[in-house]
Parts: structure tokens; sequence; C-alpha cells
């Protein structure tokens, strides 16, 4: 076990935040990132769909980069169902393996 949790919001305000033994070590908000208030990724105010699979991979690998693991212990998620075209997506299968 690494001790470390990911818990996303994908809807209005989408938010990750990153824990470890219970300590709040780090919270990324992609509004700041895309400069867009209240910005989300999945079901509100999203930006465009190329930009939503960027994104998701961006912090991931920011989030495994930053802190050197590669998995998490748990994932916990809300509002994340987004489909593009023909493609449903669950970002809970980006980050556990």
């Amino acid at each position: 076990m690494t001790g470390y949790n990911i818990s996303f919001y994908g809807s209005h305000n989408a938010a990750y935040a990153i824990s470890k033994d219970g300590e709040i070590v780090e919270v990324l908000e992609v509004e700041r990132l895309v400069n867009e208030k209240n910005c989300g990724l999945a079901q509100y105010k999203t930006v465009k769909p190329g930009d939503i699979l960027f994104l998701s991979k961006f912090f991931s690998k920011y989030i495994i980069n930053k802190f050197g693991i590669e998995s998490f212990d748990r994932c916990y998620y809300q509002n994340t169902d987004v489909i593009i075209d023909e493609y449903f997506i669950i970002y809970m299968k980006i980050y556990l393996r």
C-alpha cells in the first residue's frame, strides 16, 4: 500500500485532491488550468472533448511524477461520467489499474 488516495469531482468546479496517510497534500482545480470560472470536465460547463482527454492524462501524469507513485490505494469520484462521440469515459479507470 502506498498510503496515497485520489479523489475527483468532475462537474461544476471540477477538482482533484490527493491525500497521503489521511492528510491532503495537493488540490488541483480545473478552472485554474483552463482559466474558466466554474469549469467542469464532466456533465457541466465542460471544456472541448479533446481537452477533456488531454487534461485527464495531464493531471494523472503530473500527480504520478510529482509524488513518484504509480498507483493509489483508493479512488473516490463523483460526477465523472463523460460521453464523447461513441466513447464512454469513466475517470476512475484512468487512475486505478
